[in-house]
């Protein structure tokens, strides 16, 4: 299955019910991406759009100008978070309806650790991983 631009909800393959969620429903910059079961609001609906090449894509928030990036906290491994500027993420399918998400120029893929509510997606080195895998479902 290829991949085309529109609007998403992005869910995590590895857990029932938790998708991408901006927290808190406000979008602005450095608000944490967090794993959150699903209810239909704006801060779970992603625009993704092609970029440069096949499977490139930038994600952004239904919220307004505000993209998935990486949060300015330092950690390891770094946190994902919404920014006011994007990146090029990489999508790749795995099988017929799922995928891993690529952050640019690494090996590294975003991954929800556990399915605890809040926890706060990361970009963790690439394995085939369920928490690694994503199912993109229009919205």
């Amino acid at each position: 299955m290829g991949f085309e631009s529109g609007t998403y909800m992005i869910k995590c393959a590895a857990y029932a019910d938790r998708v991408l969620d901006v927290c808190n429903g406000y979008a602005a910059p450095n608000v944490p991406v967090i794993g959150w079961p699903w209810h239909k609001s704006e801060n779970q609906v992603w625009e993704v759009t092609q970029a440069y090449g096949p499977g490139d894509v930038v994600i952004k928030s239904t919220l307004g100008d505000y993209f998935l990036n990486t949060s300015s906290e330092r950690s390891y491994p770094p946190k994902l978070a919404v920014q006011s500027f994007y990146v090029v993420w990489h999508i790749a399918p795995i099988d017929d309806n799922t995928f891993r998400i690529g952050y640019p120029g690494t090996h590294q893929v975003v991954t929800l650790s556990n399915d605890d509510q809040g926890t706060q997606a990361a970009i963790q080195d690439g394995t085939f991983a369920a928490s690694q895998r994503w199912l993109l479902e229009r919205v």
